[in-house]
């Protein structure tokens, strides 16, 4: 007669994209609050992880749950793109960035980030500013789980 194992089974056949540290084999998608801060325009991490919990839906023939992941990804993705494109004043920008006002102001006069005002009222787009390394990044995760919550 086999012995029996009595501590917790193998999930070896769970995907390793939902397998989650202490989880009870459910696989849920990471939370917003720890999705990784903005990174210029790169998209938030927590995208590729629901990604990849939608395919793992649609592996099980979840259609319900996999049509509710994939609305939540695709409002994620349409509110990322805008606050890319979002411009804001030089001001804006480097409170945003980290930088100096006039570290912003040089790198527009000289081209290094695109004007996408005019000569006499630059402006930047969010996804153009490089961020300080070690500054602080102000987290746009928060806004995007209203925007998601809110159905908008």
């Amino acid at each position: 007669m086999g012995t029996r194992s009595s501590g917790p089974r193998s999930r070896s056949h769970i995907p390793e994209a939902i397998k989650q540290p202490g989880d009870r084999g459910i696989g849920m998608p990471p939370s917003i609050e720890s999705a990784e801060p903005n990174r210029g325009c790169n998209e938030p991490g927590f995208l590729t992880e629901y990604r990849a919990y939608l395919a793992v839906l649609e592996a099980f023939g979840a259609a319900g749950s996999a049509q509710a992941v994939r609305r939540c990804i695709e409002i994620a993705e349409d509110w990322h793109r805008e606050h890319q494109l979002a411009t804001m004043s030089l001001q804006e920008a480097a409170n945003e960035s980290g930088y100096s006002y006039s570290a912003v102001q040089q790198w527009v006069s000289s081209g290094r980030i695109p004007n996408a005002g005019d000569v006499y009222k630059p402006l930047v787009r969010r996804g153009d500013l490089p961020r300080k390394p070690g500054g602080h990044v102000r987290s746009v995760e928060g806004e995007l789980a209203e925007v998601i919550l809110d159905g908008r």
